[in-house]
């Protein structure tokens, strides 16, 4: 199973994205976002949806 982190990064990366333009689009500092990719923290479920959106994928597959 991945872990919600790992998703985090291999989508960002994916689509050629730096942690600090993720952070820009969930309006949030990129310290913050950085615990989510860390594994420290979650966003949001609005965020879940926000994210999905933006990468075209579903929410399953975000939270897996």
């Amino acid at each position: 199973m991945v872990e919600l982190r790992d998703c985090l990064r291999e989508l960002r990366k994916a689509h050629y994205l730096t942690q600090q333009e993720v952070a820009s689009f969930f309006e949030i500092k990129e310290s913050a976002y950085k615990f989510y990719e860390q594994g420290r923290n979650e966003p949001s479920i609005g965020k879940w949806k926000r994210l999905a959106n933006k990468y075209n994928v579903s929410m399953v597959y975000v939270i897996g």
